[in-house]
């Protein structure tokens, strides 16, 4: 009875343990550089620009699209609605990043250990899952692709719960999560296409039967999804540069879309001198992918045996159409191949690597006990490598790499510097995180109290500290108005 206890309260605490450090440890070590002041600053101005809908005045003016992607498209408001919320509560940009990490993170644990209640498998699954470095570095992000992670989770648990136990609210919930996403990035496409062919194919008849909720869930859906598509077409931005020279051939994308499971890339090309046992261990994780191959496998041999399809086989077939749905996006998108790209479809890959290994672990004894040496195999390199990132960003103040970049709490420190001086200081900006997204600094500036005392004027001077080769951390240095500044 203890034994039973332990294994089905354990995974539960694991999963507590995640979000809570995800929340509350470090939260200004987050990534903060080009499209998260972005978005704060429009749903600051959005805030303070007062409307009028349906005869009723408004103090404020809800979103109508979120930011422009690098291809011209502008994505949804949904993410800048969530910021509007937030800044009405509070302007601290700490305590943004711990109101998004509990609320994703939360939501994406509970996703996770719903699904496995559903699919009868075991909760370990669950906690295994959630320890990815990807997710650990999404859930924490003021960003608006990072999203899609908690509502795609949401919407798999919520599908599979309806095809187990054929429960009306549970799909009605995917519906409404399935929805959300595309007023978040059009990456969802995938996830959306995959599961809507699923239940075309397998499910007809329970159309009719949810007919009245999805019209409700599709007229709401239009009153904000139709203003969003008139938004699009009044803006017209051609691509960037970056996305016209791609030359990527994204249709075998899918076929490593467990990245998420992985923490392949997290830090390698962000910090140069990692030792070499994260480097290997970054290349360990891989194995995750062997997982997701296999139960792509096993499902579509289940197919072509003809035999009969349980409610966890419909699941992974379901998967396998949206794993499908971004091969065909992405190939004819040409898209990079970007971990933030799965932040859409990442769970599909996560229930398709369930589905592989519950299998073999169900076969015999001797092959469980395979299983337990299999996935603790996979798991010790991947919480070294997130130990050691959460340490070495920690400790240089984040990255000097474009991927992560400087962390929140040294930009707002170095903020607040500049913001002690007057406006019409001459700034000489070698620091080149600044220089390649100028806004971020003034949209930070922005967030603080406004000043009202005279300030001095002095000629400031912002670098990177350089204390050593991968200190990311800023210096801002004050000199005389006539001085040129460093000799």
């Amino acid at each position: 009875m203890a034994a039973q206890s332990f294994h089905r309260f354990t995974p539960l605490l694991l999963l507590m343990c995640f979000v809570l450090c995800t929340s509350f440890l470090f939260p200004g070590d987050v990534s903060f550089e080009n499209d998260e002041p972005t978005l704060l600053q429009r749903a600051g101005d959005a805030n303070h620009t007062p409307c009028e809908i349906l005869g009723i005045s408004l103090s404020f003016t809800p979103a109508r699209m979120g930011l422009t992607g690098t291809r011209g498209v502008s994505y949804g408001p949904l993410p800048i609605w969530f910021y509007q919320l937030i800044l009405g509560a509070t302007h601290d940009p700490i305590v943004m990043v711990r109101i998004h990490a509990l609320l994703f993170s939360g939501v994406t644990a509970i996703a996770l250990f719903w699904l496995t209640r559903s699919m009868r498998l075991s909760p370990w699954f669950a906690a295994l899952s959630i320890f990815s470095p990807w997710l650990w570095q999404f859930d924490r992000m003021l960003w608006d692709n990072t999203f899609c992670i908690p509502l795609a989770a949401v919407a798999v648990a919520g599908y599979a719960d309806f095809l187990a136990t054929r429960r009306r609210w549970s799909v009605i919930l995917a519906a409404i999560s399935l929805a959300a996403m595309t007023l978040v990035h059009l990456m969802s496409v995938a996830l959306v296409g995959g599961m809507v062919l699923h239940f075309m194919v397998f499910e007809r008849r329970s159309l009719v039967r949810c007919r009245w909720s999805f019209i409700v869930i599709g007229i709401l859906w239009a009153c904000v999804f139709i203003p969003y598509l008139k938004a699009m077409s009044e803006v017209h931005q051609p691509p960037t540069a970056a996305a016209i020279e791609a030359a990527s051939s994204g249709w075998w994308h899918p076929l490593v879309g467990g990245q998420h499971l992985t923490a392949f890339g997290w830090l390698a090309g962000s910090v140069s001198h990692l030792p070499a046992i994260v480097r290997i261990c970054e290349s360990l994780s891989l194995m995750a992918n062997l997982a997701v191959w296999f139960g792509m496998g096993l499902i579509l041999y289940r197919i072509c045996k003809r035999v009969a399809l349980t409610p966890m086989d419909h699941c992974a077939l379901m998967c396998v159409f949206v794993v499908a749905c971004q091969g065909v996006l992405d190939g004819f998108e040409r898209i990079d191949l970007m971990p933030h790209y799965f932040n859409a479809t990442w769970i599909a890959y996560v229930l398709l690597a369930w589905y592989g290994v519950d299998a073999v672990r169900q076969r015999s004894r001797r092959w469980a006990m395979g299983i337990y040496v299999f996935a603790a195999a996979y798991l010790a390199p991947v919480l070294i490598v997130l130990i050691a990132g959460i340490y070495f960003i920690h400790v240089n103040g984040g990255t000097r790499a474009v991927d992560y970049g400087t962390v929140l709490r040294e930009q707002m420190q170095a903020a607040q510097r500049i913001s002690e001086f007057s406006p019409d200081c001459p700034v000489d900006m070698t620091y080149p995180q600044w220089s390649l997204f100028p806004w971020a600094p003034r949209d930070l500036i922005a967030l603080f109290p406004p000043q009202t005392s005279p300030r001095p004027l002095r000629r400031l001077v912002v670098r990177y500290r350089d204390a050593y080769r991968d200190d990311a951390r800023i210096a801002v240095d004050d000199y005389p108005m006539w001085s040129n500044g460093p000799q």
